[in-house]
């Protein structure tokens, strides 16, 4: 009888631990999801740049800053230098 209960217990923790461990990552994933804004928007000789970043961000936590660079026009040997500032609190 024991070994009977035992082993509906096993049971019981394997169906429940997958859940548990879904449940905690969607949870994670909702709280960290970051909304965007676009930051910047311009047109530069034949070329459309559009940077996006985070409405907001706590100290210490990695961002992810995304540049668009569209040509409007045909060119050719072209670089695009970009540069980030931050305020640290």
């Amino acid at each position: 009888m024991g070994e009977r209960l035992e082993m509906k217990m096993k049971t019981i923790m394997l169906l429940i631990l997958p859940i548990f461990l879904l449940t905690s990552i969607i949870f994670n994933v909702t709280i960290y999801a970051v909304e965007e804004r676009k930051v910047l928007s311009r047109n530069y000789v034949g070329l459309g740049v559009e940077v996006y970043a985070p409405y907001q961000c706590y100290p210490g936590v990695n961002i992810t800053v995304s540049v668009k660079v569209e040509a409007l026009e045909e060119v050719g040997n072209v670089s695009l230098t970009s540069f980030v500032w931050g305020l640290q609190v």
